[in-house]
């Protein structure tokens, strides 16, 4: 397919890392040591010589702060020849995605040929912070030439409680709020009640663990030796023995009166997924591609209780701009940020043109059906690696695109400051 401009680019092939609730297995491991077993794992499951890359674009939202670059960083810790740049960007939960539509873009400008382009973070090993007063005594002190000067100047200008770090909120900077609370908001505009948010869960944890028998992710994810002698080869956050019981029994999270549970909630999660994309020249030389990526769209909101509603926004774009409607697409990879979140964007999308829920929404032709949506589970059972979880949202689409022998799918993902994106993915089999 034609991409703005006569640029087709193709999917080749595509890797993670186990994904892993954070302060868990794959806690001693730091966001270069995630990025480089699945770039490095990349390289070596398509034979690719590392010469014939000209970029590593990265998305990662929790900062590597010894080398904030981290894109870079991985080119010279897995020694790929100096000559390939890299880059990193931070676009909240979209970062992922982001990374590869400006992959596309490198590809169709003809600077680049061939572009590994994905995400990573390690929550477990999260920057802390300490109150202002605290780091600046702490650079005024280090002016003074005795080490007793440095440490009565320090001491006199920070109370007890400035030596304790704080504790880091996801949360919006403009309103203060974290998500949790504006999945609460939809809960309740939408009318979404707490035992079909459970409903939810539970189907995505289902579905998570039936793929994971049945071996739909075998061949994508790397097997890695932990510190402790264990291997993992598995999400770790799949919890196949769940149960409406068990979902119902657990508190709300964020109000005292709330829906919104650790339950039906996507869990802070470690890990790292890479894809391989290449322009068709690259294809004419030997490059078996696995899929291609037809078009793409970006969407925003307020920052209001429309916040996480942008997935909605953006796949209606898409498809208004491709001239196609919800029916038309085979499978549908929604990021599951909270279960009301899904919820509310299928009932968005799912509205009368004439009658919209949200009055400035324009719902697409068609229907999106969950029997198209989520085949191999979603990021309440798989994790939520923030940027990763864009990358794994293509890989699901190809493999279930692809087993189904469908045509199209598109992935999509809302994100925090009420930004939203949407691929269409096209099967070429």
């Amino acid at each position: 397919m034609l991409f703005n401009g006569g640029c087709i680019i193709y999917i080749i092939d595509f890797c993670r890392t186990p994904f892993s609730k954070s302060f868990t297995f794959l806690k001693d491991y730091t966001s270069l040591d995630l990025i480089g077993f699945a770039v490095g794992y990349l390289i070596e499951k398509t034979d690719l010589d590392p010469s014939f890359l000209s970029n590593i674009i990265l998305g990662n939202v929790v900062p590597f702060l010894k080398g904030p670059n981290i894109a870079r960083e991985v080119i010279f810790h897995l020694n790929l020849p100096g000559k390939i740049s890299g880059y990193t960007i931070s676009a909240a939960c979209i970062s992922g995605l982001r990374a590869v539509t400006s992959a596309m873009e490198e590809i169709k400008s003809g600077k680049s040929e061939l572009i590994i382009a994905g995400g990573v973070e390690s929550i477990s090993n999260m920057p802390v912070t300490y109150r202002e007063t605290f780091i600046r005594s702490m650079f005024k002190a280090r002016r003074e030439k005795s080490p007793f000067a440095r440490l009565y100047l320090f001491a006199k200008a920070n109370p007890l409680r400035n030596f304790f770090p704080e504790i880091p909120q996801f949360q919006e900077h403009s309103t203060g709020l974290k998500m949790g609370d504006y999945a609460e908001m939809l809960a309740e505009k939408f009318d979404i009640s707490r035992q079909a948010m459970d409903e939810f869960a539970l189907q995505s944890h289902r579905k998570a663990a039936r793929a994971t028998k049945e071996g739909k992710y075998k061949s994508d994810i790397i097997k890695l030796s932990l510190p402790t002698g264990e291997e993992i080869d598995s999400d770790t956050t799949i919890r196949e023995d769940t149960s409406m019981e068990k979902l119902s029994e657990l508190r709300p999270a964020f109000k005292t009166d709330g829906r919104v549970t650790a339950g039906n909630a996507s869990p802070p999660t470690d890990g790292a997924a890479v894809v391989l994309l290449a322009s068709e020249k690259m294809v004419e030389k030997g490059f078996t591609p696995q899929a291609r990526i037809k078009d793409y769209a970006y969407a925003t909101t307020n920052n209001r209780e429309e916040l996480l509603l942008g997935s909605a926004y953006a796949i209606s774009e898409l498809l208004r701009a491709e001239n196609l409607s919800l029916s038309d697409i085979d499978v549908f990879e929604l990021h599951e940020a909270f279960a009301s979140q899904v919820i509310a964007t299928i009932k968005c999308l799912n509205a009368e043109p004439q009658n919209p829920i949200i009055p400035d929404f324009l719902p697409p032709e068609g229907r999106l059906e969950e029997s198209r949506l989520n085949l191999y589970g979603g990021s309440i059972s798989l994790g939520h690696p923030f940027s990763a979880t864009g990358i794994r949202l293509i890989m699901n689409a190809v493999n279930a695109l692809k087993e189904i022998k469908g045509n199209y799918a598109v992935a999509a993902s809302c994100a925090a400051g009420g930004l939203g994106a949407a691929l269409l993915i096209e099967n070429i089999d």
